[in-house]
C-alpha cells in the first residue's frame, strides 16, 4: 500500500507560492505495530537477561542468584538464536527478491545494532556469571575442608568409620563433584561471553546459504577458471564485499545474483 504523504506547516503561517513543502512518510498502521512489536520483543529479552532495579549481586541471596545466573545465560542464548533467525530470514529475502545494494546496508547497519545490544547484554551475563562461580567456590571449599576434617577426625579416634559417617562422607564426595562440574562449565560460559566482542557475527551469522551457494558458484567458475576456480571465486566475493561494504555472506549472494543474469556463465 502505497504511503500517506503529509505536509507539514507551523499554524498561522501561510506558505510562499514558491516554497519547498517538508515532506514526511507517515507509517501505516501495520508497520506501527511491526515496529512496537520488536521493540517489545527487545524489551521482554533485556528484562529476561538483566531484570530491571535489581539489587547489587553481592546482596542477592545464593540460591536466587544461582538461579538468576542461569536464565540470564539462557536468554542471552536466545538473543543469539533470535538474531541469527532474522539474519537467515533477511538472506533468504536477498535471494528471492531484487533487493538493492542500499536498502541491504540499511537493515544490516539495524540487524549490527542489535548484535550491540547482544554484546552489552553479554558483559553484564557475564558479571552475574562469575558471582555465581564465586558463590559455587566458596562451597566448594567449606563442604571439602569440612569433608577432610570429620575424616580426620575419625581416622585420628579410631582405626574405622562408622558406616553412617561414611555414608555423609560419600555425600560429600559427591556434592564437591556436582560443585566441580557447576564451576567448569560456568567457567566455559564465562569464556564464551568475554569472547563476544569479537566473536559476536561468527557467533549470531547463519552460515549455511553461503556455503551452499558458494559451493554452487564453484562449479560454474570451475567451467571457466578450472583448477584457479576457487581461488578466483574467493577474490571476487571479497572485492565485491569491500566495494558494496557488505559482510561475505550477502556479497555471495549479490555475486550469484550477477552470475545467473551473465548468459555466458
Amino acid at each position: 500500500m502505497p504511503k500517506r504523504i503529509i505536509i507539514k506547516k507551523p499554524l498561522g503561517e501561510k506558505r510562499e507560492e514558491n516554497e519547498t513543502p517538508i515532506i514526511e512518510p507517515v507509517k501505516t498502521a501495520e508497520e506501527k505495530a511491526e515496529t512496537e512489536q520488536v521493540q517489545e520483543r527487545n524489551e521482554e529479552m533485556e528484562a529476561m537477561i538483566i531484570p530491571r532495579d535489581e539489587q547489587p549481586l553481592e546482596d542477592i541471596p545464593e540460591a536466587t542468584l544461582l538461579e538468576s545466573a542461569n536464565k540470564s545465560y539462557e536468554a542471552f542464548k536466545k538473543r543469539i538464536e533470535y538474531i541469527i533467525k532474522k539474519d537467515r530470514a533477511f538472506q533468504e529475502m536477498c535471494i528471492d527478491k531484487d533487493i538493492t545494494t542500499e536498502a541491504i546496508r540499511s537493515i544490516l547497519s539495524k540487524l549490527r545494532e542489535e548484535r550491540e545490544r547482544a554484546v552489552r547484554e553479554a558483559s553484564q551475563v557475564k558479571e552475574k556469571l562469575e558471582e555465581a562461580k564465586h558463590r559455587y567456590m566458596q562451597q566448594f571449599s567449606e563442604i571439602e575442608a569440612e569433608l577432610y576434617w570429620t575424616r580426620l577426625e575419625k581416622i585420628t579416634e579410631s582405626d574405622r568409620i562408622e558406616p553412617d559417617v561414611e555414608d555423609e562422607l560419600k555425600r560429600m564426595e559427591n556434592k564437591l563433584v556436582t560443585l566441580k562440574n557447576k564451576i567448569r562449565e560456568l567457567d566455559n560460559w564465562i569464556k564464551e561471553l568475554n569472547e563476544i566482542p569479537g566473536t559476536i557475527y561468527e557467533v549470531s551469522t547463519y552460515k549455511e546459504y553461503a556455503r551452499m551457494l558458494y559451493e554452487e558458484l564453484k562449479k560454474h567458475y570451475i567451467i571457466r577458471y578450472g583448477e584457479r576456480a576457487d581461488g578466483v571465486l574467493s577474490a571476487e566475493i571479497q572485492k565485491l564485499a569491500q566495494e558494496e561494504d557488505i559482510p561475505r555472506e550477502y556479497a555471495i549472494i549479490l555475486l550469484r545474483k550477477r552470475v545467473y543474469s551473465q548468459p555466458e556463465l
